[in-house]
This record gives structure tokens, sequence and C-alpha cells, in this order.
């Protein structure tokens, strides 16, 4: 397992993590668009759930209905994928 930028275990590719940390500068900084940069990690990395959570959360938030089919793909994801304590947290909390 690797680690994020703030030394947490992600399952993961490094690519898919280094996404990960982007998608995170691009969303704090309203620069660029996390979900197109987390978007082939979260469709090719089988073991990445991180992604799925962050654009789950960001689609929640933004108001998407509940039966968006890109949200209901990023729950599917995450459903699959949560493979530890911490990103099953993550899953109930989205």
């Amino acid at each position: 397992m690797t680690t994020d930028r703030w030394g947490c275990p992600v399952a993961g590719d490094a690519r898919s993590i280094a996404a990960l940390d982007r998608a995170w500068r691009e969303a704090m900084h309203f620069k660029g668009d996390p979900f197109v940069t987390l978007d082939a990690a979260n469709r090719d990395d089988q073991r990445f759930a991180l992604g799925s959570v962050f654009c789950a959360t960001y689609r929640v938030l933004g108001g998407v209905p509940l039966d968006d089919p890109l949200l209901r793909r990023d729950l599917d994801r995450i459903d699959e994928r949560a493979i530890d304590d911490r990103e099953r947290a993550h899953a109930a909390a989205v």
C-alpha cells in the first residue's frame, strides 16, 4: 500500500495516488478539473477507492440527484474497492 501526501495509507498505484493529490490541489485552488484528473485512475486502477470517494463526495455536495449515473458509478466502485477500515469508513461517510 502506498501513502498519500499526508502519510496515510492508500490502496492503489503511485499514479493514482498522485492523481488524488493533484485533484485535492485543484479543488482547493479552484483550478483545473479534479474529476478529469481522477478519471483514468478511477477507471483503470482496480485497487483505488479513494478517487471515487473524492468524486462521489463532490457530486453529493454539488447537489446531483442520488440516481445520477456518474454518482452511482462512483458508489459502485467504492463498494467494490474499499478494502481497509479507513476506506470503508470513507465509503460509509459518503
